[in-house]
């Protein structure tokens, strides 16, 4: 029988940061699949999808406080059958 898929595994999560006004921010995942499966991202802030932001990292410039950019990211890391969440990064 064919191997039992097993959801990703993060093995680095997202770290939280203080970007000052205007600055920049990045954060990044690093995943694995037992499977090989080929993964997908999609970053959150306060747990609802950003629009676009699909990948492994995730950069925002321009960080402001009227737009509301500090909150709670995370990255829900699926391999088509399984999905993890990162743990969340508190950005100030």
């Amino acid at each position: 029988p064919p191997p039992l898929a097993q959801a990703p595994v993060i093995t680095t999560h997202p770290v939280g940061t203080t970007v000052n006004y205007l600055g920049t921010l990045t954060l990044s995942v690093a995943a694995s699949d037992a499977l090989n499966s080929p993964l997908t991202y999609q970053w959150t802030k306060d747990g609802a999808p950003i629009a676009g932001a699909t990948s492994s990292s995730y950069t925002r410039t321009a960080m402001r406080n009227s737009n509301n950019d500090a909150g709670s990211y995370a990255v829900v890391v699926s391999n088509g059958t399984h999905s993890v969440t990162s743990n969340p990064a508190v950005v100030t």
